[in-house]
């Protein structure tokens, strides 16, 4: 019963509330009663549904970053952003099925296969400091090199010269302007 709600809610393009226990604040507050204590960090759907998960409250303006899965590696493997940015994590795969696990937080996501769906996750960047995030899924040989980071900076990552910089060409891109950044 609760895999199928999920499932709806994910299809309707409705967020969970936040996983690491902190107050939800998003359309989808009423599911965390529905769903009980503990539950919902992860999603379990269909290979062509999205799996939510978010991480703290969500009641800033959001950055989208897409991230790229395939080849033993996330495209971009590093993102900066200001503390107090709400980010949007947008991760799909070009080859097999993957994880994304952020370490030490709640979030733990299945990538589906082949573009056949993607997995959001929802971070507020309160603290500073550095998020590690890895692929949690045994996806081959160079599994282990799946790893990437969200640093968290207490100004803004733009105020820094040369910080930005384009994704490649049909690669992962971050904001909503499709321009990448790491």
């Amino acid at each position: 019963m609760r895999r199928r709600l999920a499932a709806a809610v994910l299809a309707a393009g409705v967020l969970l509330p936040g996983v690491d226990g902190g107050p939800a604040r998003s359309a989808a507050a009423g599911l965390e009663a529905a769903r009980g204590p503990g539950r919902g960090q992860e999603a379990a759907s269909g290979p062509r549904d999205e799996q939510v998960a978010a991480c703290g409250p969500v009641d800033h303006e959001r950055r989208v970053v897409r991230i790229l899965a395939e080849r033993f590696s996330f495209t971009p493997s590093e993102i900066r952003v200001a503390r107090g940015t709400t980010l949007e994590l947008r991760i799909r795969s070009d080859d097999t099925m993957h994880g994304f696990r952020i370490v030490g937080r709640n979030v733990n996501l299945l990538v589906p296969k082949r573009r056949q769906g993607e997995a959001v996750v929802v971070f507020e960047a309160v603290e500073v400091g550095r998020y590690d995030f890895e692929c949690s899924r045994l996806c081959g040989a160079g599994h282990n090199f799946m790893r990437g980071a969200i640093v968290v900076e207490d100004h803004s990552p733009a105020d820094r010269r040369g910080a930005a910089v384009e994704a490649p060409a049909g690669r992962a891109s971050s904001g909503a302007d499709g321009g990448g950044s790491r």
